[in-house]
């Protein structure tokens, strides 16, 4: 199977499973759906019907689509071990650029027309993805 490198990924599922696992550390869990990698949502309270057997709501997770989801990828790179950067360009697309070593080592950077898509593809370049 050819590797993609990460700046010609596009946004969608494989990009998404793809951030999952080397990024995040997630394994491979399939729901009802045959989907994976989702986390709980902020939402305490769990849906009335499933209240007594424990069950809470999760919902997919999304990160090259869903910026809530980004940012929570983007958190995972943190100081001192990182350096985080989230530009919007002259020309209206994104740029992230992810400094290892704490700012003294080589830039991964990712570039989008979207910030969600621009962090997982820096993401993905600062593992070796």
């Amino acid at each position: 199977m050819a590797r993609i490198k990460p700046q010609a990924r596009q946004a969608g599922h494989g990009t998404d499973d793809a951030v999952a696992i080397p990024v995040m550390g997630w394994f491979w869990q399939s729901n009802q759906w045959g989907r994976m990698a989702s986390f709980e949502t902020d939402d305490t309270d769990p849906a009335p019907e499933f209240s007594d057997v424990g069950f809470y709501e999760w919902e997919p997770f999304r990160p090259s689509t869903n910026i809530a989801h980004a940012w929570h990828v983007l958190e995972h790179f943190t100081w001192p071990r990182f350096y985080t950067r989230l530009i919007r360009t002259d020309t209206g697309h994104w740029r992230c650029d992810i400094e290892l070593n704490g700012g003294d080592g080589p830039v991964r950077s990712g570039n989008a027309e979207t910030a969600p898509l621009a962090i997982c593809r820096a993401a993905l370049a600062a593992v070796g993805v």
